[in-house]
């Protein structure tokens, strides 16, 4: 079914966090060229509020199709055409506003205009409430004609078409209409999370062992764990970051509880048994997707618990801590540049050919990311994809290695969103959140093949290897880890019991003792840290798609980076219509015409695989270089 809003993707890494090695006051410090240019979207704020006026003046023209929509092509077609145009004005108006709150989340100015932005969207909601029931109860066989026979509608006939499977939990128009009264309430749980973890966030100041001082920050406590070989030190910032979280925990917990309520409420007034179905119900996944990757990661924990023993043999530590690991295995200096970078990737990516490399440059040559850390910014890293306009990316660059695959990562999403923007006509851009992640994960598969390969250093292969490891670490394992809490928190939900902070951390504690039993220490904060996943205050059942995704990039990579010349050749023309493919079919099928199928469990067992083989391999050569016995 077509829809009158284009969902955006935002891969934001709440998990890896980012250490900078250049440091600006405040953005006005910052060259201009490693920030956004916002007049690719408008041109001033007077273009931006005449573009939300003009969305305001389209509501009630979109009210007179009320009722005529089966009448005839034309009508639709009509109707269509001011929707799409309403879609992808309201997502100018919304990134315009959005894209600069991310850096600035205490201008206050910002904060009121997303709150315009939210009544506007619950007055197109309201004003469109009947459009659903309506469109359904067109005749099946009429929109089969109509969608074959005229031009506009040809360019929908996936989505218009894909409607009728969904037909039974479609409302009458009347109690859409009572739904939509209620969106901006529902929604305010949400936002009450983006204030109290952004604009209300106020890290400790920590005093360290060498009586220097660091602000507890995401970037600080990175900067910390990475660098500081003072076992204390690390555990400290640590412990304090995560004091800043637990300090509001039973906060935390009453937004989550109102969040996953009022989802539940939604996907059981559609006739959804739960709200995994309903999540997945748009893209046609099967829910056995998804549980066959909690089982498959829950019962193959071997390989990264060995990791964990290796890690503290290799450190020489008697106990070993969360906190302990970023702490590199060798001596390797892999700090670099943000404009360094750039060579690296091109390098890296020459495998999928000029017209992509290609648009990489372009990227970095105006102005599509905003690059560096400022007080107010959001901590992580995002891209955010605009059908008229250009990706824009988000990110905390600190000059390591971690940093460069943060890059890639966020091109892959980038690339996507241009390849797919070029390909498709607007009905069928937006790709499925199922697939966002296949290309993102896909690019830093590339750029390990080739720091790998260019490798003679013994200690940077290590690094390298602890790198890939972590990739699998931190992109499967401890996704399917979050996916399997989030399930079992919807389902107690579901099942009409309470939820509150003691829940949460508990069950949070017990999928701890499965995936690090006997390898980590604890410090009685780890099972709060839920509350620091944004993931699953502002998306939906979306982390495990990191897990999925990487298993399927994982198997495509493979394909453009091995065998035949022309085997190479073909699966790069197979990776590049993926991601030109945009949502015009089912993203299962879209996977499997590319080359990997995901209903079965293979692709995630070939992921356990890699990283049995990459943990002995890692070692062999800890051994050889005397870091273990």
């Amino acid at each position: 079914m077509k829809r009158l809003f284009t969902l955006f993707l935002l891969s934001i890494a709440s998990i890896i966090l980012f250490a900078q090695n250049v440091s600006f006051e405040s953005r006005t410090d910052i060259p201009e060229k490693y920030t956004w240019d916002f007049t690719h979207i408008f041109s001033d704020w007077d273009a931006w509020t005449a573009e939300f006026k003009n969305i305001e003046a389209a509501l009630p023209k979109i009210s007179e199709y009320k009722g005529k929509l089966g009448e005839s092509a034309e009508n639709l077609e009509e109707f269509s055409k001011m929707q799409d145009e309403v879609s992808k004005s309201i997502m100018k108006v919304y990134a315009y506003v959005m894209l600069q709150r991310s850096i600035d989340g205490k201008n206050q100015e910002f904060n009121s205009k997303m709150q315009e932005i939210h009544t506007l969207f619950s007055k197109i909601g309201m004003a469109t409430s009947w459009v659903s029931s309506e469109m359904v109860a067109i005749p099946k066989e009429k929109m089969d004609e109509w969608t074959t026979s005229n031009e506009y509608l040809k360019e929908s006939r996936y989505s218009l078409m894909d409607m009728y499977r969904l037909q039974d939990h479609v409302l009458s128009a009347e109690k859409e209409e009572v739904l939509s009264y209620y969106s901006k309430a529902l929604g305010a749980s949400g936002q009450a999370y983006k204030a109290l973890a952004n604009a209300d966030m106020e890290y400790p100041e920590v005093t360290l062992s060498d009586g220097s001082k660091v602000v507890a920050s995401p970037v600080g406590v990175k900067n910390v764990m990475v660098n500081n070989e003072n076992q204390e030190d690390r555990l400290l910032v640590s412990t304090e970051h995560r004091k800043a979280y637990t300090a509001t925990k039973n906060t935390y917990a009453s937004i989550f509880s109102g969040i996953m309520e009022s989802r539940w409420a939604n996907a059981n007034s559609h006739g959804y048994e739960s709200c995994l179905e309903s999540a997945f119900a748009g893209d046609n996944i099967p829910v056995e997707v998804y549980q066959s990757l909690i089982k498959t990661a829950r019962e193959n924990t071997t390989p990264l618990k060995k990791y964990l023993k290796l890690r503290k043999e290799a450190l020489g530590l008697e106990k070993y801590y969360g906190s302990d690991g970023m702490v590199e295995l060798v001596n390797f200096e892999s700090k670099t540049t943000f404009d360094a970078s750039k060579e690296l990737l091109l390098n890296a990516f020459k495998p999928m050919g000029e017209k992509y490399t290609d648009k990489i440059a372009f990227a970095y040559d105006n102005r599509w990311m905003d690059v560096y850390e400022t007080t107010g910014k959001e901590p992580g890293a995002y891209n955010l994809g605009l059908y008229s306009v250009h990706p824009y990316i988000m990110l905390n660059y600190g000059g390591t290695l971690d940093d460069d695959f943060t890059i890639a990562h966020e091109l892959g999403h980038c690339m996507q969103s241009v390849f797919s923007n070029e390909k498709q006509p607007y009905a069928t851009a937006q790709y499925s959140r199922f697939v966002a992640e296949v290309a993102s994960t896909f690019n830093e598969h590339l750029l390990m093949d080739y720091l790998i390969n260019k490798s003679t250093n013994p200690n940077e292969k290590i690094s390298l290897l602890v790198q890939q490891i972590e990739n699998i670490y931190g992109t499967f394992y401890r996704q399917a880890w979050y996916a399997d809490w989030e399930y079992q928190m919807y389902s107690t939900v579901e099942k009409g019991m309470p939820i509150n902070e003691q829940i949460l951390s508990d069950k949070w504690d017990e999928l701890y003792d499965v995936y690090y039993a006997e390898t980590v220490e604890k410090t009685g904060f780890e099972k709060y840290n839920w509350a620091r996943v944004m993931h699953f205050y502002e998306l939906y059942y979306y982390v495990y798609q990191y897990a999925t995704s990487y298993s399927a990039s994982a198997k495509l990579s493979n394909d453009v980076l091995n065998g035949s010349k022309k085997d190479k050749k073909a699966a790069t023309e197979r990776y590049i219509e993926f991601i030109s493919a945009g949502g015009s079919d089912y993203p299962i099928n879209l996977l499997k015409n590319a080359g990997v199928d995901l209903t079965s469990a293979e692709p995630f067992e070939a992921v356990v695989a890699q990283m049995t083989k990459l943990v002995d391999q890692l070692e062999v050569e800890l051994r050889k270089v005397g870091k273990i016995k």
